[in-house]
């Protein structure tokens, strides 16, 4: 299955993910793409840490704003808005 499986995995990741949880659920542990599965959770990993750090970026560049804006009072109500709607 290591070379179908390699392709299915470039071409239709949703594809792969789902073969690869069938084989998990049917306990054919031999036939799972062990390689792929790896590189998708190093690859998961890197990419929550990207858009983790964007979004301290974007936090730290909107405080700046409110310390130095004349409208920082109405920023910070944007802000804490904002902040409410995604943490919740």
């Amino acid at each position: 299955m290591g070379n179908l499986t390699a392709r299915a995995q470039e071409n239709d990741a949703l594809l792969w993910a789902e073969q690869q949880a069938a084989l998990v659920r049917s306990g054919r542990f031999g036939e799972l793409d062990y390689e792929g599965i790896l590189e998708e959770l190093e690859n998961m990993g890197r990419e929550q840490r990207v858009a983790l750090q964007s979004l301290f970026r974007q936090i730290l560049i909107h405080l700046l704003k409110l310390d130095y804006s004349p409208a920082g009072s109405a920023l910070h109500v944007f802000l804490t808005r904002q902040a409410r709607t995604h943490i919740d």
